[in-house]
């Protein structure tokens, strides 16, 4: 009986143990599906000068915080399915897929040089990515453990609807709410919307009138030096034309004055006789 009673004890325990809300594991989100990643990537390429840029200056991070919240809004919007993801979730996906597209690429590059080589197959998306990084400066073609974007301290940025935590009442009911950065420097917000669904495109706006004001200057630049190169050989083409007929006329004259040279040396030849 005291054995018994010992047993049922302990298995008491043991249950109530595992029945204690400290101990329940937080469920994790969904897999990503292939269209989630698709879309995700599509989505990046609009921002791509944005999310690659390499400054690790305060203003670069605002910019920075609100285009992923852009990028997250535009992902949550799309019908893709219940799930909600947070701008945090989707830029680790993202740079969990850079560095995976990364490994790929170097084990097949590795391949390249076997009699047999085994190939790692990489999705579409994958080399559109690295394609897309390498013309835009992003890619060094070498294989890293880890990304070398540093992500912003959490002590600039604050969330709203208490996003930073998670209550038990929220884990128990497995639901993601959705996190928005919000700047808190009151300098960068004075020319900011009041409905804040418009706020994260509005400097994205301004960086992208920017790019295309120095692009457009480039291409103005370039065109100039090519149009001015092209006036220069022009006139190269147009001086060696010029001497070649000066030249031309000089050998002439000289070809006229040999023979009348000869002319005269033939005359005063034929004459000598008739002297003597």
């Amino acid at each position: 009986m005291d054995a018994d009673s010992n047993g049922m004890q302990s298995s008491s325990l043991s249950l109530d143990t595992d029945q204690q809300p400290g101990n329940k594991k937080r469920n994790r989100a969904p897999n990503y599906t292939d269209k989630e990643i698709r879309t995700l990537i599509r989505l990046i390429f609009t921002h791509l000068d944005v999310v690659e840029n390499k400054k690790t200056d305060s203003e670069t991070w605002r910019i920075k915080c609100l285009v992923w919240n852009s990028i997250m809004e535009d992902f949550n919007r799309s019908d893709l399915g219940s799930v909600k993801r947070t701008a945090e979730m989707l830029r680790q996906k993202y740079d969990s897929i850079k560095k995976w597209a990364r490994k790929k690429e170097a084990k097949n590059r590795e391949e390249e040089s076997k009699p047999k080589p085994d190939y790692v197959h990489m999705e579409d998306y994958e080399k559109e990515l690295l394609h897309v990084l390498e013309t835009h400066g992003g890619n060094s073609g070498q294989p890293c453990e880890s990304t070398t974007t540093v992500h912003p301290p959490l002590n600039s940025v604050k969330f709203e609807n208490g996003c930073s935590s998670l209550s038990a009442n929220d884990d128990s009911n497995n639901d993601f709410q959705e996190e928005r950065f919000i700047v808190t420097d009151e300098d960068m917000l004075w020319d900011l919307p009041a409905d804040t669904t418009y706020r994260p495109r509005l400097n994205l706006v301004k960086k992208q009138l920017e790019h295309l004001e120095r692009e457009e200057q480039r291409q103005l630049t370039e065109h100039h030096y090519r149009m001015r190169t092209e006036e220069i050989k022009r006139k190269i083409y147009l001086n060696k034309g010029r001497r070649a007929r000066i030249e031309h006329r000089k050998k002439m004259e000289i070809l006229e004055l040999e023979i009348e040279l000869k002319k005269k040396a033939l005359m005063s030849f034929e004459q000598q006789p008739l002297n003597s």
